[in-house]
């Protein structure tokens, strides 16, 4: 049995804060306080603290090879041909009839990513609730520009 500590940044939000994940074999087991953090000194939020490290095990993730739609059927794919039936999809419409909305479980590198998707597929159209500070979204324009954290 292979066991260790392993210190990682929170994923939830750019703060930065910093705790450690505990490994074995392989697979995390378990969070912990880094307590050398200049940021948070081994202290962290309720979301941040106890439930970070679950999202890399977690029953929601995707384990299986995903589908698409053939024949009217949904079908496994592989990657790559996902990935091409998405391509072709996105081409039948311009940058403004296109929105891209990050969820509220997203992380900080995981809205990166999209908002960098958004500005590759020309859209403005483009948010999160990270940009409202987690609060609902009712009657805000979708139209308003987004920035993330630097990386």
């Amino acid at each position: 049995m292979n066991f260790s500590y392993v210190s990682t940044v929170c994923p939830f939000c750019s703060t930065g804060c910093s705790f450690n994940l505990a490994v074995r074999d392989g697979a995390v087991m378990a969070e912990g306080p880094y307590h050398r953090s200049p940021v948070n000194d081994g202290k962290t939020c309720p979301k941040g603290g106890h439930y970070a490290y679950e999202m890399l095990s977690g029953k929601e993730r995707i384990y299986s090879p995903p589908l698409i739609r053939k024949d009217g059927v949904l079908t496994e794919c592989s990657w790559e041909e996902a990935r091409a039936c998405i391509t072709m999809k996105y081409k039948e419409y311009a940058g403004p009839e296109i929105a891209v909305i990050a969820s509220a479980h997203a992380t900080n590198e995981d809205i990166y990513a999209l908002k960098r998707l958004a500005e590759i597929l020309e859209t403005d159209n483009f948010t999160s609730p990270q940009q409202w500070a987690l609060m609902p979204l009712q009657g805000v324009s979708l139209t308003l520009p987004m920035r993330t954290a630097s990386l």
